[in-house]
């Protein structure tokens, strides 16, 4: 039992580090586009790029 706690705290750790990971990336984001006059559309693109980039990152660190 206590295999499968540690098992699960692991995961759960792993993907709490993602959240994080993503939330920073798109944060940096958004304040650098914050003064950057672009369309609606570019921005949104530009940070759906951030997350992507983000758990990238984290998949690189994580399992490589």
């Amino acid at each position: 039992m206590d295999a499968l706690k540690s098992t699960l705290d692991g995961i759960a750790l792993q993907l709490i580090s993602l959240v994080v990971m993503i939330a920073l990336c798109m944060a940096v984001t958004a304040l650098v586009l914050k003064y950057i006059p672009l369309n609606k559309e570019i921005k949104n693109f530009l940070m759906s790029l951030a997350g992507l980039g983000a758990t990238y990152v984290w998949f690189q660190v994580t399992f490589l």
